[in-house]
């Protein structure tokens, strides 16, 4: 994973697939995501340039991640993200840098949107 601050992500297939999500899952219909409406959602995938349908699929994954909380520590993502690298070990501190960036917080922790802006935004992840 090469990782470069500031920039647009890789594209969304590659950082769905970085995340550990199937990019090629089928999903039929958008699924109402808990405690945020679709318009925010809409909002949300135009801003980082997808699909509500993927923004469906990102759910999926950060859902898988956080459980039943509502954020997923970075430490934990940043974990899942050097477990998916394709090309080897990665430089831990540079993804938990770029993912510190998104926290608004400061809790060390992200939520749903914030997960979705660190990978697709904040980081440019390329396999």
């Amino acid at each position: 994973i090469s990782m470069e601050e500031g920039s647009v992500g890789g594209g969304t297939d590659k950082v769905l697939k970085n995340a550990g999500v199937v990019v090629g899952e089928i999903v039929e219909e958008e699924e109402m995501i808990p405690g945020l409406s679709e318009a925010f959602l809409i909002d949300l995938a135009e801003q980082i340039g997808c699909t509500r349908r993927e923004i469906t699929v990102f759910w999926r994954s950060f859902d898988s991640i956080a459980g039943d909380r509502d954020t997923v520590p970075i430490k934990e993502l940043k974990e899942m993200l050097m477990r998916q690298a394709m090309d080897g070990p990665s430089d831990g501190e540079a993804i938990e840098v770029c993912l510190s960036s998104e926290d608004e917080d400061g809790e060390n922790d992200l939520t749903f949107a914030e997960y979705c802006r660190a990978l697709f935004i904040s980081c440019s992840i390329e396999i």
